[in-house]
């Protein structure tokens, strides 16, 4: 039924998913006819890092229902500080990380609990939809962004590549 303002089917680029083994059902964009979605670099960062810890966990056999692992904030932000250590890039601070954390459980990533005043901790549970949403081809995608010569590190020291120049100076 249309009301002459809306039209009565819209059509998306979109693949509808269920997954009941992991507990949920949702509708994702088909990237061979849309792009991924932008991202800054920390929401990627931080997607990323619960990929990781979403692996870790399932290898560890630390799986809750639904193929749930079970994290705390502080952990995952000790994690977090450790991998942008390692990048060399400035890290968030707790009220930035937990800010980027809300974002995740608005699109149902994870799920925050309550704060448990004893360990003075909040209960983070990374839903298995992370390694759907940040799967092998978003890391291809990534990867194939970061490769590109406008992200690539200008502190670098620039490689030569001139094999003649090369054996020029070795002669």
């Amino acid at each position: 039924m249309s009301n002459g303002l809306l039209p009565t089917t819209l059509t998306l680029p979109a693949i509808d998913i269920v997954r009941e083994s992991e507990g949920w059902a949702g509708i994702l964009p088909d990237t061979e006819q849309i792009s991924h979605p932008r991202m800054r670099i920390d929401e990627t960062l931080v997607l990323l890092l619960f990929r990781r810890l979403w692996e870790e966990g399932v290898q560890e056999g630390d799986v809750e229902r639904y193929g749930s692992v079970l994290v705390t904030l502080n952990a995952a932000y000790d994690a977090y500080q450790d991998m942008v250590a390692r990048a060399r890039r400035p890290t968030l601070s707790i009220a930035d990380f937990k800010a980027l954390v809300a974002t995740l459980e608005r699109r149902a990533i994870i799920r925050l609990g309550e704060l448990d005043d004893e360990l003075e901790d909040i209960p983070l549970t990374i839903r298995a939809l992370v390694a759907t949403v940040a799967g092998d081809e978003f890391l291809a995608h990534l990867e194939e962004l970061l490769s590109r010569p406008d992200f690539q590190d200008t502190d670098l020291e620039p490689v030569n590549n001139n094999t003649d120049a090369n054996e020029e100076d070795e002669a």
